[in-house]
């Protein structure tokens, strides 16, 4: 990974966040901005090890909860989850986003 400092893992992580959270559910030519993001919030996540690692384990989600990604936000994020493959959902109830 480059060579940042604390404080830009920080900014970049919650740019990426902002972005991800933003583009949820907006029209197709915001695609791209949200699969970049969701792509930085994951490597910085598995970088730094401190991802929320929520399971989306609702029972309308097909397959074993353990082979679903889990939620690559910040541990301390507000709002609903989200993985690395775009998909969101809060504690409740899920609901795809792409």
């Amino acid at each position: 990974m480059l060579d940042l400092t604390p404080e830009e893992v920080r900014r970049l992580r919650e740019l990426a966040d902002q972005i991800a959270m933003g583009t949820q559910g907006r029209p197709c030519w915001l695609t791209g901005a949200r699969v970049t993001s969701i792509g930085i919030l994951a490597r910085v996540s598995d970088w730094l090890g401190d991802a929320c690692g929520h399971l989306d384990t609702s029972p309308d989600r097909p397959g074993p909860a353990l082979l679903n990604p889990p939620c690559v936000r910040p541990a301390d994020h507000t709002g609903p989850h989200l993985d690395a493959d775009g998909h969101s959902w809060d504690n409740q109830d899920r609901e795809t986003s792409q």
